[in-house]
């Protein structure tokens, strides 16, 4: 991030990570665990979730004390962590009407969470369910829902997480040195 403001960028946006106790691939790999490894009022992998939190909190700060190191660059930290527990522990209030709650798979395989790693989505024997009511694509990755989810909760959230701000329309300039030079954003991972 320290190279990109010193070529010339004037906003970043970091995003923390996913809440890696809810992903369905993991999960899977899990099911037989014993149920205390387990969060009852979401369903996900407790020490995962605790490792990404701990994860997040380092970057959040991180974040923080570079803002103070570069006044000028306007630095965003992206919360996705608290975004998809909100949907995970209300599904349906957010949309999620697949019948199977937020950890399921959408294109999936049959197995737990319909996530089946020999036959991944778009894999002979896969399925696919409408996109629209499922948080989770293919046991990864979040559907375009799931997504609008996180953009919700970003900027109409009750209250809003720590971004604030519709980052799809943040413009920057690119310092005339950089390969690219028209505006857009940069979002660094």
């Amino acid at each position: 991030m320290q190279k990109l403001i010193n070529e010339g960028a004037g906003t970043l946006v970091v995003p923390g990570i996913l809440p890696t106790g809810c992903i369905p691939i993991v999960l899977s790999q899990a099911h037989n665990a014993p149920k205390e490894e387990f969060d009852p009022k979401t369903g996900c992998l407790i020490k995962p979730n605790d490792f990404s939190s701990y994860h997040n909190n380092l970057l959040h700060q991180a974040v923080q004390q570079l803002q103070s190191k570069y006044p000028q660059a306007k630095l965003i930290y992206a919360e996705y962590f608290e975004a998809v527990v909100d949907f995970i522990l209300d599904p349906i209030g957010h949309g999620f009407t697949n019948g199977h709650g937020a950890l399921q798979v959408c294109c999936g395989g049959g197995g737990p969470y319909n996530y089946n790693s020999s036959a991944g989505c778009g894999s002979p024997g896969s399925t696919v369910g409408d996109p629209a009511t499922y948080a989770n694509w293919d046991g990864i990755h979040l559907t375009e829902a799931g997504f609008q989810q996180v953009a919700n909760d970003w900027t109409v959230g009750s209250p809003p997480t720590t971004i604030s701000l519709a980052v799809w329309t943040i413009p920057i300039t690119v310092a005339p040195t950089a390969s690219h030079t028209s505006p857009g954003m940069v979002v660094v991972s």
